[in-house]
């Protein structure tokens, strides 16, 4: 599961925690044409970050580097958004089936999609509470159903189990019904 070359690790530890508990990895998207540009840096620029930062959490009363963050060496994404929200499922899959908790970053957040179906499928009751100034609910965006405009509205195709919060745009036309209870 882990690769032979080394990656930049999360918030950059001296050695690699003996215990893995959670495993993270990038997505770069290069299917979408408005948002690849200005996202396609985000993850790694994110990992060179984190070793700038204090290690200690006063919440947390421990460092989180040495809690057994493991990153691991981003998936070959293809640039059909289909086959990327495909490649992402799997990629978390895989974290899943070792009993690992996936952290997945990402430019933009159509990756949620594949990352969901990973979840859901080991967690049937999974809920999905969404932070964003969008409802992101459209059928399709741009020509493809798996934009970052269609997110929602594709985990909604699997669950009603969705929360929706912090909107500042919708369109005219579509009513305000994007608040759901979390338990159906």
């Amino acid at each position: 599961m882990m690769a032979s070359s080394p990656v930049p690790q999360f918030l950059n530890p001296d050695d690699a925690p003996a215990l893995m508990r959670a495993l993270r990895f990038c997505v770069r998207l290069r299917g979408h044409r408005f948002l690849w540009l200005r996202h396609r840096r985000r993850p790694q620029a994110i990992i060179e970050a984190s070793s700038q930062v204090e290690f200690y959490d006063d919440l947390l009363g421990c460092e989180p580097c040495q809690a057994g963050i493991i990153t691991l060496p981003q998936p070959a994404i293809p640039a059909d958004p289909g086959e990327a929200v495909n490649t992402i499922r799997e990629a978390t899959a895989a974290i899943l089936q070792y009993d690992k908790f996936p952290v997945v970053l990402g430019g933009e957040h159509s990756i949620s999609l594949g990352v969901y179906q990973a979840l859901a499928g080991k967690y049937p009751a999974l809920g999905v509470i969404q932070f964003d100034a969008h409802a992101d609910l459209r059928k399709e965006y741009q020509g493809s159903p798996h934009s970052h405009a269609c997110v929602m509205a594709r985990i909604r195709e699997h669950t009603t189990a969705t929360l929706q919060l912090a909107f500042a745009v919708f369109r005219k036309k579509r009513p305000i019904t994007s608040i759901r209870k979390i338990v159906p």
